[in-house]
């Protein structure tokens, strides 16, 4: 089975395209200084500074009322599309006269014409853009040179190399060198200031509000996060097929859940392969107006390469992040058990399942990371952003398999369909599934799409424009992916409701399971690994035990759920605690951390956990039983 979709893309940069720079001088897009002329941009967020961010959690919280219209919070950015466009079209038109020449001009005089007259063509498109460039006030002097103007346009392009279908894999299965590409394209991204427009965009849902705590959470972020992946294919040929990993903190979980680890960075890879939280210092500096000075700023690639304002002394380089080597990964939302009570519910529809998804784990995991990710205004700017909401998007895709594929809706009653798109109020405007999905940045003060925007539009070219359109990741024409599951989250896809019901994680495929063509489908690997397998003869015997109870089995999860909390509460390092008011204002969360509640009720007797023996069912699987009195592990 193919498990990578890089390896097979690696190619050599075209001579041509880089005699092209060289022949007129220039460097790849560089970066402009900052002047007294010509002060740092600020990011577009309002200067607060949340209690959260400043590590204070006896002040109260700076959190803004409403976030400043686009034309208040960012300086202007130059729109040079129409000046790229005109000099393009004459290029076309000087091709377009030398061909009718060369028809009537023999093989040595049609090569000589022609060398001169694209030399002539390069020239006037260069002196085009440097006269655009010199008349703009926006400008800087200095950036009437072309590689300042070109770090504002889309290089020339280049004909992509054939990729194979594109298939995210979870950063633990990538191969070495997939990850380092993935690590190469982002922080190319941010030198070219690429990465900083998606941080842009995703500030804008403050004034949209489409994009949290309402059913278009999924299709939103769906969108935003595979135009950060066309962007970075963009990026050269050697990216051209370069994917989004996922980070499995469901499988990750496990791991802290059976001692193997002992912190949420010693439990994932993925934070560790993006530079991890160690290798950094202390900084007062602001990043999009708020500081983190109890927070270290790591200095590890890419973020190393992280930068506001590119080209100007706005860069930090470096990316303010938790104390993930000391942070516990004892949050009972982010188990396994967990993740399938939010995703499978009885009586469902796509509007319950998507606000218990974006409390838990979405919420949950922003809290934990805490440093920029945990900022609502910021969280962007952080690439480990993108890993978790690979993630996110995979439950949509397990929840779409199991719950919409098996209806065979046609479109029309797709559109309608509660159990795949539910229409919702935003702004006192009704949103339903034909319209259009909204991404916007501000362009010379005003919000415009990032469909109509010179720069991003050939990252979002053919993405789908509306939300019911986009609901499927397998049915996105030419931007059409596919996820590689393995291990638990695997389970999940191809058993749905019956996830973890069995004695072997492969004996048994879902009761109202479909023979989907391949192509419908996403790559799911058989569950091999013994830690994996041991927590699935767990959940079995404790389903038999619930059974013979008389308990159904949407109770028997519900009790595993809560054994699970005892164990991380009562055996593993840490313990369960609340959400900061800060946190939960900024991110509009009404109620609290889903673990810490689900262990109170248990501790209080509210919510005993129901299967007799349970404790003797933990010690001989997990080597504790996770009553009261059960020893921590050091």
């Amino acid at each position: 089975m193919h498990t990578s979709n890089q390896d097979d893309c690696e190619a050599h940069d075209d001579p041509d395209h880089d005699a092209y720079w060289a022949e007129n001088n220039v460097e790849d897009p560089g970066r402009p200084t900052n002047t007294p002329d010509n002060p740092p941009r600020p990011i577009g967020i309002p200067p607060a500074l949340p209690t959260l961010a400043a590590g204070n959690p006896k002040a109260k919280p700076t959190i803004p009322r409403q976030f400043p219209a686009p034309e208040k919070r960012l300086t202007p950015r130059k729109d040079f599309s129409s000046v790229y466009i005109d000099a393009q079209s004459q290029v076309t038109q000087l091709e377009r006269e030398k061909f009718e020449y060369m028809k009537a001009s023999d093989k040595a005089a049609r090569a000589a014409a022609a060398v001169v007259d694209m030399r002539q063509a390069k020239s006037s498109l260069v002196e085009k853009l440097v006269a655009s460039a010199e008349a703009s006030p926006v400008l800087p002097v200095r950036s009437v040179a072309l590689k300042d103007v070109a770090q504002r346009l889309p290089a020339p392009p280049l004909p992509p190399p054939a990729c194979p279908p594109r298939i995210r894999q979870s950063w633990d299965q990538m191969p070495s060198q997939n990850q380092q590409l993935f690590v190469d394209a982002v922080a190319l991204a941010m030198d070219r200031g690429f990465h900083q427009l998606f941080v842009d965009i995703h500030a804008d849902t403050l004034i949209t509000n489409e994009a949290h705590n309402n059913v278009l959470f999924f299709f939103w972020h769906r969108k935003f996060i595979l135009g950060y992946e066309n962007m970075l294919r963009s990026l050269g040929r050697r990216f051209a097929c370069v994917t989004l990993p996922f980070y499995d903190y469901i499988q990750n979980n496990l791991d802290y859940l059976l001692g193997k680890c002992t912190s949420l960075e010693s439990c994932s890879p993925f934070l560790a392969g993006l530079g991890g939280s160690t290798n950094g210092s202390f900084s007062s500096t602001l990043l999009g107006g708020f500081a983190f000075p109890h927070f270290k700023c790591v200095g590890s690639a890419p973020v190393s390469h992280a930068c506001e304002a590119p080209g100007t002394p706005r860069c930090m380089h470096c990316m303010p992040r938790g104390p993930w080597t000391r942070t516990h990964f004892n949050s009972t939302a982010l188990s396994y058990s967990s993740i399938k009570r939010v995703l499978f519910q009885p009586d469902d529809d796509i509007y319950s399942v998507t606000m218990r998804v974006e409390r838990s784990p979405h919420d949950t995991m922003h809290f934990l990371l805490a440093g920029a990710v945990a900022n609502f205004y910021i969280t962007t700017t952080d690439p480990v952003f993108y890993g978790h909401h690979a993630t996110i998007d995979i439950l949509h895709a397990i929840y779409h398999h199991c719950r919409v594929h098996p209806l065979k809706l046609t479109k029309e009653q797709a559109y309608n369909h509660p159990i795949n798109f539910e229409p919702c109020v935003v702004n006192g405007t009704t949103v339903d599934a034909t319209s259009t999905i909204r991404l916007r940045l501000p362009i010379d003060g005003v919000p415009t799409s990032v469909d109509e925007y010179a720069v991003t539009r050939p990252w979002f070219q053919h993405v789908p424009l509306t939300y019911g359109e986009i609901v499927d990741t397998t049915n996105l024409g030419v931007h059409s992916y596919r996820y590689n599951l393995t291990g638990l989250l695997g389970t999940l896809y191809s058993h749905c409701d019956h996830a973890g019901m069995n004695h072997t994680a492969n004996m048994e495929l879902q009761a109202n399971s479909e023979d989907y063509e391949d192509d419908d489908q996403h790559v799911v690997m058989d569950v091999t690994d013994v830690d994996s397998l041991t927590f699935l003869a767990w959940r079995y015997d404790v389903l038999v035990q619930a059974r013979a109870q008389g308990l159904d089995d949407a109770d028997a999860d519900d009790e595993m759920d809560k054994m699970v909390v005892m164990v991380y509460e009562h055996c593993l390092p840490g313990t369960h605690s609340e959400y900061p008011e800060d946190f939960k204002a900024m991110w509009k969360i009404q109620g609290g951390e889903p673990s810490k509640a689900m262990l109170d009720g248990v501790l209080s007797g509210a919510t005993p956990i129901r299967i007799q023996g349970w404790a003797g069912l933990n010690q001989r699987y997990f080597g504790c039983s996770g009553e009261v009195e059960a020893l921590v592990v050091s």
